[in-house]
C-alpha cells in the first residue's frame, strides 16, 4: 500500500510540476486517487459476473479524477 501510494504520489507532483495537474497536495491526491480504485477493482475481482461493469466504473472513476484534477478543465 505504502509503494502504491509513494508512486501515485510521484506521478501526480510530476504531473502538477508540468502543468498538467492542478497544485494540490499529492500525497493527498494519491490517496483520493487509489483507495477506491483498490476497491473498485477488489470488488470486480470478487465478483466475477459483474467484471464489465467494475471494469466501467474503474474507468469512469479514472476519467472524473483527471476531470477534477486537470488544469484544463479550470
Amino acid at each position: 500500500y505504502d509503494n502504491m501510494i509513494s508512486h501515485y504520489s510521484d506521478l501526480f507532483s510530476k504531473l502538477s510540476s508540468s502543468g498538467v495537474f492542478k497544485n494540490e497536495d499529492p500525497e493527498l491526491m494519491a490517496l483520493q486517487f487509489y483507495a477506491p480504485l483498490f476497491m473498485l477493482m477488489t470488488m470486480r475481482d470478487a465478483v466475477p459476473e459483474r467484471k464489465d461493469e467494475f471494469s466501467c466504473l474503474v474507468e469512469n472513476y479514472i476519467d472524473l479524477f483527471i476531470k477534477i484534477y486537470s488544469k484544463e478543465n479550470h
